[in-house]
């Protein structure tokens, strides 16, 4: 709708989609092998990191592959410290599923804090970090009290993100490498 021209990347071939302009076959714990990235204005990360061998390496050599364009990168990833995880663990439960932020893909877990550091240690400097509220909808049908619940889970996310934000997203910009320098 916004005349995007939108490239999609993963390693599981997509067979026909409306929303890609272009796709790109490529196994992201081999980031080297992906072509350079600096036509973007925005590369989205969107649940990712979480399911990559090596999400430092990953973030590293996307920075290398923007090279001076210094795209905006939007991440979203599971927060393991939303409080129902928490409770979880008080309760002496730690339970993988098929969905979720406990999803029996997950590689790594993060908070805020560990997502910002990985970020920051990469060398992407932070535009902007927000809490995301819990799917309600997707689990309870979209219904009124789903939504609800939703708002609910926004306005705690406003009093302590870091607990009730189900998910985590950063907006971050990479800093250039020094041979770009």
């Amino acid at each position: 709708k916004k005349k995007c021209h939108v490239v999609g990347v993963d390693m599981i071939p997509v067979e026909h989609s409306d929303h890609l302009d272009e796709f790109w076959l490529a196994d992201l714990n081999q980031p080297e092998n992906l072509p350079s990235l600096e036509q973007f204005d925005q590369v989205l990360m969107l649940d990712i990191l979480q399911h990559l061998d090596n999400p430092e390496l990953f973030l590293d050599t996307i920075r290398k592959k923007t090279k001076r364009a210094a795209p905006t990168v939007i991440i979203t990833t599971a927060n393991i410290a939303f409080f129902i995880i928490r409770l979880q663990l008080l309760l002496a439960q730690f339970n993988y599923s098929k969905h979720g932020i406990l999803d029996m893909t997950h590689k790594r877990l993060f908070t805020f804090h560990s997502l910002k550091k990985l970020c920051l240690g990469s060398g992407y400097k932070i535009l902007a970090i927000k809490g995301i509220p819990a799917p309600f909808p997707k689990a309870l049908g979209n219904n009124r009290f789903a939504r609800f619940l939703v708002k609910m889970n926004d306005a705690l996310i406003r009093v302590s993100k870091t607990l009730f934000a189900y998910q985590i997203y950063i907006e971050a910009r990479p800093t250039p490498v020094v041979s770009e320098l």
